[in-house]
């Protein structure tokens, strides 16, 4: 078994999430299904006990993370590299009125071309990247806790398994969706994969 763990996840929901609505830097909190996901999230990770926790400095993912890890949120390490990418003028827009630019994005990631004032995919790639060079320098026998989101989540897995980019999406992060990392000899590998939990009516 590797050393050190590390648990990412998604997010619970929001209401943009439920309304198709591209949030990327805009600050929305989690709805009540959301909250209820991070809940659930929580009772399956009951038996970790976590050593550090990072998230995003959005709310959504800094409230996900103090349920799901139970730490109050002054412990948790709030890292710039793990934001959303940044839709610049398309943020709040659903993405299925953006016509081929919006579907570039999910269905041809490698032609995406951000909007006015949004981030390029290269750019959420060499960040998460800064950020998975430091968890590969982390001390054994840890078990870590790194909330983020969809896109951002999603650049550090592509990296992790060494995929081009145009298998960006290969695996959809769901919101409280988890993919559990080990960490051996400097080196991570994907270890499991949990589906979005299933929260109490």
């Amino acid at each position: 078994m590797p050393a050190t763990e590390i648990y990412l996840i998604r997010h619970g929901q929001t209401d943009y999430n439920r309304q198709f609505r591209l949030q990327g830097r805009s600050d929305i909190p989690l709805n009540r299904l959301g909250l209820a996901q991070a809940r659930a999230a929580h009772e399956a990770l009951r038996g970790v006990h976590f050593d550090a926790v990072y998230a995003s400095p959005l709310r959504r993912a800094v409230d996900t993370a103090c349920i799901v890890s139970g730490w109050p949120e002054e412990k948790i390490e709030l890292d710039p590299r793990l934001i959303e990418i940044g839709f610049g003028i398309w943020e709040g827009s659903d993405f299925r009125t953006l016509g081929p630019a919006g579907t570039a994005f999910f269905e041809t990631p490698q032609n995406y071309t951000p909007p006015q004032g949004g981030e390029s995919l290269d750019s959420v790639l060499r960040r998460t990247g800064g950020f998975l060079d430091a968890l590969q320098q982390l001390p054994e026998d840890r078990h870590v806790l790194v909330a983020s989101h969809g896109a951002a989540l999603n650049a550090l897995y592509l990296q992790i398994k060494g995929l081009p980019l145009s298998l960006f999406w290969t695996h959809r992060f769901g919101n409280c969706s988890i993919v559990r990392l080990g960490l051996s000899g400097g080196r991570l590998s994907v270890l499991e994969e949990y589906p979005e939990p299933v929260a109490p009516a």
